[in-house]
């Protein structure tokens, strides 16, 4: 049984898949003319340039779009490497949010592309959408929809393409099939493009970004991966039946959305941020500087504000309730108890007004007298209402916000005011207010904007909470009394965001006596194979999960593959994702910088008590470890199991480590030979692994 959840891994693409151009002399700059015709026919992110001598040029995004007229300048000063080099590459691509594809050159001659993205190697281990709780309702909101035929010359891709096909009309999805060359000219004609896989897709972002200038269509363009990923992300689910829990008990729900629209403002704004943003960094700051005197505006010359605001003060951590903003103490930016400080808040009120969500609800680039919290208490308070306003504000996905919510002290006449990410449909009956109409109603500059419309200035912050004042206190509103009962919401987060979205529709009562391994797997050795398969001898049934957090040189994807090829032959194993519940940076830290910590305890502890949630739910009765005498860290997960499970009636197992050819086998052991591409790598994994480390995986869908 085999689970795919969205992350990116790297392949081997060999030359003949490649797009290249060859010319019997080294050529100084291009026409974009033959760089579109040369799409066309292949679609991709980078065109190379050779001789026949040698490989002496290339051109990506970059070079495009630093191009002056109709004249592409070719790149010469590019990196390449051989195809021993594959760990050098995943170094590169883990430092680089910029380079997703190296060429892979032999003897100064193009062999083939280490690419940053690898549909492939997953798509051949998706087990199907039946055992998705979301999957009927999110195909029913597909229409119109433009099956993409991959490049002729690329038959590989054309099992993936037929697979789409049988999925769309499994779903009854209303589909017409085009071929790459038909984008441009009926982009207007279908609600969704669905392309094979990442290259494709990155071909046809050129395409539109650079030819057409039409930025604002990269919503409708998805690869079938992005389509599976998508629908199995916590992001887009039916969250409407929980909001609608809340409001069942007298808690008004009010949803803030963005969403994208083909209106002039829009279209306009978007591609004013994407030119100054043209990619975002995991710290929008390291961009911001060029920008920052339009962005902070009057506030601009009190330098000490911008700099403390650009610093940025804000770090997570983990509680019984879920992810929270860590406490924090400055000028500007103050947490108190994981709330961002609200100005004026009245000891005195009947009524509270919580935001849940990430950047706009935390106020991520203003200070704490701006935030759209404290916008919004100072009109309430000169109304008179005796109305507080809380910012419950955090990262960490939907679910996080979801969790916090429900551990919220919440009472009835109490108001919600939540931002979800990527929220792929609503019912009618939750209120809503569009970001995108606010904006557009005021006229607001582009540059009060980073890049999206939850990135904004003070003046934005102040318009969103006018806004939101007139829809929460509308002419016939009336405040309450005196405080109001609490309300205790009854949803189990495990079963509705994890066991729905992986096992809906299966009876797993029907393993009697069922064991669970937890795996980072960086990568996956023997010694998590002797685990696996010692697990699987005594038990009727295994669950991997495979630790989601991209942290070490091999990504999730990676680790996630190589699990599920090194166990094909168990076929009462089943590898499966962790999801947000087990061991992620943000609730187990100490586990990923591999230092104990002050509160290493307390993070084994709560990665136990979510462990034993969602075993029980799988009705496993075992968990097996491997004994961990040389990692502090990893020792207290295994002692705080064994302190906890048995409560759960779950047993722990723990093994000594797999002892080979005289060696511990560890992660650390195989990194370094694959550093060195040593043969003897082979001798401590299994072989599926090998081949995905050295990216000789092959692809059979």
């Amino acid at each position: 049984m085999k689970i795919l959840l969205q992350t990116s891994i790297m392949l081997f693409i060999q030359r003949e898949n490649l797009c290249i151009y060859s010319s019997e002399e080294e050529l100084r700059t291009i026409q974009k003319s033959i760089v579109l015709d040369l799409l066309l026919e292949l679609p991709s992110n980078t065109i190379y340039f050779e001789t026949p001598e040698k490989l002496y040029g290339m051109i990506s995004y970059g070079d495009i779009l630093k191009a002056e007229e109709d004249q592409i300048t070719i790149n010469k000063a590019f990196l390449s490497m051989t195809k021993t080099e594959y760990m050098k590459a995943r170094q590169v691509f883990r430092n680089s949010l910029t380079i997703r594809e190296i060429p892979v050159t032999g003897q100064g001659h193009l062999i083939g592309e280490f690419h940053y993205f690898d549909d492939e190697l997953l798509l051949s281990r998706f087990r199907g959408f039946r055992y998705n709780a979301d999957s009927d309702l999110f195909f029913s909101r597909l229409h119109d929809v433009a099956l993409v035929r991959p490049a002729s010359s690329r038959a590989y891709k054309r099992p993936y393409f037929e697979s789409m096909q049988r999925t769309l009309e499994e779903y009854q999805v209303s589909y017409t099939i085009i071929d790459f060359k038909s984008i441009p000219e009926s982009i207007e004609s279908y609600s969704l493009f669905l392309l094979v896989d990442e290259q494709e897709l990155r071909g046809a972002r050129l395409l539109f970004d650079l030819f057409t200038h039409q930025t604002h269509y990269f919503y409708k363009i998805l690869t079938y991966y992005g389509l599976q990923s998508k629908l199995e992300s916590s992001e887009v689910m039916n969250y409407e039946e929980t909001l609608k829990e809340f409001t069942e008990q007298g808690v008004s729900v009010l949803l803030l959305t963005a969403r994208h629209n083909d209106r002039a403002y829009t279209v306009h704004t978007e591609a004013e941020m994407k030119a100054r943003f043209p990619f975002v960094p995991n710290n929008l700051n390291e961009l911001m500087k060029p920008f920052e005197k339009g962005f902070f505006d009057d506030l601009y010359e009190n330098r000490e504000y911008v700099e403390n605001i650009k610093q940025g003060y804000f770090s997570m951590e983990k509680d019984r309730a879920g992810l929270r903003l860590s406490d924090t103490e400055s000028k500007y930016v103050n947490v108190r108890n994981a709330e961002r400080f609200t100005a004026n808040q009245p000891e005195d009120y009947t009524r509270t007004i919580y935001f849940f969500g990430p950047c706009l609800v935390i106020g991520s680039y203003v200070g704490d007298a701006y935030t759209v919290e404290s916008f919004l208490q100072k009109k309430i308070n000169e109304t008179g209402y005796k109305v507080r306003v809380v910012n419950c504000g955090c990262w960490g996905g939907n679910v996080a916000s979801i969790n916090r919510m429900i551990s919220a002290p919440l009472r009835k006449g109490d108001m919600l005011v939540v931002l979800l990410e990527d929220l792929d449909y609503y019912d009618e009956s939750i209120q809503t207010i569009d970001l995108w109409d606010i904006l557009e109603k005021y006229r607001v500059p582009s540059e009060w904007l980073l890049d999206m419309p939850f990135h904004m200035n003070h003046h934005v912050s102040e318009i969103y909470a006018s806004e939101l004042f007139q829809k929460l206190f509308p002419d016939d509103y009336q405040d309450n009394p005196d405080l109001q009962e609490r309300i205790h919401p009854s949803m189990n987060m495990v079963e509705k965001f994890y066991i729905n979205k992986y096992f809906y529709g299966m009876d797993l009562s029907h393993f009697k006596k069922a064991s669970c391994c937890a795996i980072h797997g960086n990568p996956f050795t023997n010694g998590h194979r002797y685990l696996v398969e010692t697990a699987s001898h005594e038990s009727d049934h295994v669950f991997i999960l495979t630790v989601m957090e991209d942290s070490g040189i091999f990504s999730f994807g990676e680790r996630y593959a190589m699990a599920v090829d090194a166990v094909s032959d168990l076929d009462n194993v089943t590898v499966i994702p962790s999801g947000q519940f087990i061991g992620n940076v943000s609730n187990f830290h100490a586990y990923f910088v591999q230092v104990y910590e002050g509160d290493t305890i307390e993070q084994a502890r709560s990665h136990a008590e979510a462990f034993a949630s969602i075993a029980s739910l799988l009705h496993v009765k075992r968990r097996y470890l491997g004994e961990e005498p040389d990692d502090p860290v990893a020792d207290e997960i295994n002692k705080q199991c064994v302190r906890i499970l048995p409560a759960h009636d779950i047993q722990p197992v723990i093994l000594k480590r797999k002892d080979q050819n005289g060696r511990v086998v560890s992660g650390s052991v195989i990194r370094e030979l694959a550093e060195k591409d040593a043969e003897e790598l082979r001798q401590f994994v299994p072989s599926a692994v090998a081949d995905i480390i050295r990216c000789e995986s092959l692809n059979n869908f």
